[in-house]
Protein backbone atom coordinates (compact mmCIF):
# COMPACT_ATOMS: atom_id res chain seq x y z
CA UNK A 1 0.00 0.00 0.00
CA UNK A 2 2.85 2.52 0.72
CA UNK A 3 4.66 1.50 -2.57
CA UNK A 4 1.05 2.35 -4.53
CA UNK A 5 0.62 5.50 -2.55
CA UNK A 6 4.24 6.59 -3.48
CA UNK A 7 3.99 5.53 -7.12
CA UNK A 8 0.71 7.92 -7.45
CA UNK A 9 2.92 10.99 -5.56
CA UNK A 10 5.42 10.31 -8.30
CA UNK A 11 2.64 10.12 -10.94
CA UNK A 12 1.22 13.43 -9.82
CA UNK A 13 4.50 15.14 -9.21
CA UNK A 14 5.42 14.40 -12.75
CA UNK A 15 2.01 15.41 -14.10
CA UNK A 16 2.59 19.02 -12.36
CA UNK A 17 5.74 19.25 -14.01
CA UNK A 18 5.01 18.41 -17.14
CA UNK A 19 1.85 20.58 -17.05
CA UNK A 20 4.19 24.32 -17.14
CA UNK A 21 5.61 22.95 -20.48
CA UNK A 22 2.30 20.79 -21.91
CA UNK A 23 -1.18 22.24 -22.34
CA UNK A 24 -3.91 20.61 -20.79
CA UNK A 25 -4.77 18.21 -23.36
CA UNK A 26 -1.82 16.51 -24.35
CA UNK A 27 -0.83 15.48 -20.22
CA UNK A 28 -4.60 14.04 -20.33
CA UNK A 29 -4.07 12.40 -23.41
CA UNK A 30 -0.53 11.49 -22.36
CA UNK A 31 -2.01 9.85 -18.76
CA UNK A 32 -4.55 8.19 -20.48
CA UNK A 33 -2.40 6.49 -23.52
CA UNK A 34 -0.12 5.30 -20.60
CA UNK A 35 -3.39 3.65 -18.50
CA UNK A 36 -5.14 2.26 -21.55
CA UNK A 37 -1.69 0.39 -22.30
CA UNK A 38 -1.23 -0.87 -18.66
CA UNK A 39 -4.52 -1.54 -18.05
CA UNK A 40 -5.02 -3.57 -21.29
CA UNK A 41 -2.00 -5.46 -20.63
CA UNK A 42 -3.29 -6.37 -17.37
CA UNK A 43 -6.84 -7.41 -18.35
CA UNK A 44 -4.90 -9.28 -21.08
CA UNK A 45 -2.92 -11.50 -18.95
CA UNK A 46 -5.70 -12.25 -16.28
CA UNK A 47 -8.23 -12.83 -19.31
CA UNK A 48 -10.71 -10.19 -18.64
CA UNK A 49 -11.00 -8.56 -22.07
CA UNK A 50 -14.98 -8.81 -23.25
CA UNK A 51 -15.84 -7.39 -26.35
CA UNK A 52 -17.40 -3.64 -26.79
CA UNK A 53 -20.57 -4.90 -27.18
CA UNK A 54 -21.14 -6.63 -23.86
CA UNK A 55 -20.11 -2.96 -22.60
CA UNK A 56 -22.66 -0.73 -23.85
CA UNK A 57 -25.10 -0.91 -21.33
CA UNK A 58 -26.25 1.94 -19.81
CA UNK A 59 -25.14 1.92 -16.13
CA UNK A 60 -21.03 0.95 -17.48
CA UNK A 61 -21.18 4.40 -20.13
CA UNK A 62 -22.81 5.92 -16.99
CA UNK A 63 -19.45 4.82 -14.96
CA UNK A 64 -17.17 5.87 -17.65
CA UNK A 65 -18.38 9.22 -18.23
CA UNK A 66 -18.09 9.43 -14.35
CA UNK A 67 -14.72 8.30 -14.26
CA UNK A 68 -13.85 10.75 -17.59
CA UNK A 69 -15.21 13.90 -15.49
CA UNK A 70 -13.35 12.80 -12.42
CA UNK A 71 -9.87 12.25 -14.26
CA UNK A 72 -10.62 15.61 -15.65
CA UNK A 73 -11.35 17.40 -12.19
CA UNK A 74 -8.47 15.60 -10.50
CA UNK A 75 -5.84 16.61 -13.53
CA UNK A 76 -7.45 20.41 -13.01
CA UNK A 77 -6.69 20.10 -9.21
CA UNK A 78 -2.77 18.83 -9.47
CA UNK A 79 -1.93 21.27 -11.95
CA UNK A 80 -3.61 24.07 -10.18
CA UNK A 81 -3.13 23.12 -6.17
CA UNK A 82 -0.57 22.34 -4.17
CA UNK A 83 0.45 18.40 -4.30
CA UNK A 84 -0.49 18.41 -0.61
CA UNK A 85 -3.71 20.14 -1.08
CA UNK A 86 -4.43 17.25 -3.97
CA UNK A 87 -3.46 14.63 -2.37
CA UNK A 88 -5.21 14.99 0.91
CA UNK A 89 -8.79 15.38 -1.55
CA UNK A 90 -7.66 12.28 -3.44
CA UNK A 91 -7.22 10.64 -0.14
CA UNK A 92 -10.29 11.62 1.50
CA UNK A 93 -12.43 10.61 -1.74
CA UNK A 94 -12.96 7.04 -0.54
CA UNK A 95 -14.65 8.51 2.63
CA UNK A 96 -16.55 10.97 0.66
CA UNK A 97 -18.09 8.58 -1.73
CA UNK A 98 -19.31 6.41 1.04
CA UNK A 99 -20.98 9.43 3.04
CA UNK A 100 -22.50 10.12 -0.45
CA UNK A 101 -24.05 6.94 -1.18
CA UNK A 102 -25.15 6.90 2.14
CA UNK A 103 -27.37 9.80 2.25
CA UNK A 104 -28.23 9.61 -1.72
CA UNK A 105 -29.47 6.42 -1.97
CA UNK A 106 -29.21 4.43 1.69
CA UNK A 107 -26.46 2.20 0.99
CA UNK A 108 -25.70 0.28 4.12
CA UNK A 109 -22.72 1.86 5.96
CA UNK A 110 -21.09 -0.64 9.28
CA UNK A 111 -19.67 1.23 12.17
CA UNK A 112 -15.90 0.99 11.34
CA UNK A 113 -17.04 3.72 8.42
CA UNK A 114 -19.11 5.82 10.02
CA UNK A 115 -16.43 6.14 12.71
CA UNK A 116 -14.08 7.00 9.75
CA UNK A 117 -16.09 9.80 8.22
CA UNK A 118 -17.07 11.46 11.72
CA UNK A 119 -13.61 10.76 12.65
CA UNK A 120 -12.35 12.99 9.52
CA UNK A 121 -15.31 15.46 9.61
CA UNK A 122 -13.83 16.50 13.24
CA UNK A 123 -10.18 16.28 12.60
CA UNK A 124 -10.84 18.33 9.18
CA UNK A 125 -13.14 21.09 10.99
CA UNK A 126 -10.06 21.66 13.69
CA UNK A 127 -7.48 21.84 10.43
CA UNK A 128 -6.28 25.50 8.96
CA UNK A 129 -9.15 25.86 6.01
CA UNK A 130 -7.75 29.00 5.33
CA UNK A 131 -4.59 27.30 3.23
CA UNK A 132 -7.29 25.41 1.18
CA UNK A 133 -9.44 28.33 0.29
CA UNK A 134 -6.27 30.59 -0.87
CA UNK A 135 -7.20 28.89 -4.74
CA UNK A 136 -9.78 28.88 -6.83
CA UNK A 137 -9.13 25.27 -7.74
CA UNK A 138 -9.76 24.02 -4.06
CA UNK A 139 -12.73 21.67 -4.46
CA UNK A 140 -13.40 20.33 -0.79
CA UNK A 141 -14.45 16.48 -0.30
CA UNK A 142 -16.84 17.03 2.26
CA UNK A 143 -20.03 19.31 2.22
CA UNK A 144 -20.25 21.36 5.44
CA UNK A 145 -19.73 19.20 8.93
CA UNK A 146 -21.62 20.09 12.04
CA UNK A 147 -18.01 20.38 13.60
CA UNK A 148 -17.54 23.26 11.77
CA UNK A 149 -19.90 25.50 13.56
CA UNK A 150 -19.53 24.00 16.77
CA UNK A 151 -16.05 24.92 16.56
CA UNK A 152 -16.56 28.90 15.57
CA UNK A 153 -14.79 27.90 11.91
CA UNK A 154 -16.71 29.58 9.13
CA UNK A 155 -18.73 26.86 6.13
CA UNK A 156 -18.66 28.12 3.13
CA UNK A 157 -22.37 29.38 2.00
CA UNK A 158 -21.83 27.73 -1.78
CA UNK A 159 -20.50 24.67 -2.51
CA UNK A 160 -16.87 24.91 -3.68
CA UNK A 161 -17.23 23.54 -6.98
CA UNK A 162 -19.35 26.64 -7.59
CA UNK A 163 -16.85 29.17 -5.56
CA UNK A 164 -13.96 27.57 -8.41
CA UNK A 165 -15.99 28.01 -11.29
CA UNK A 166 -17.22 31.44 -10.64
CA UNK A 167 -13.83 32.33 -9.64
CA UNK A 168 -11.89 30.80 -12.61
CA UNK A 169 -10.83 33.63 -14.87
Amino acid sequence: MTSAMATFNINDAITKAVSAKMNFGQVLLVRGLFAIVLIAALAWLQRALRPLRALMMMPVVLRVAGEVGGTILLLVAIVNLPLANAAAIIQVLPLAVTLGAALAVGEPVGWRRWLAIAAFGRARGLSNRRSWSRSAFTLRALPRQPSHASLGVRSPSRSSLTIALLNVQ
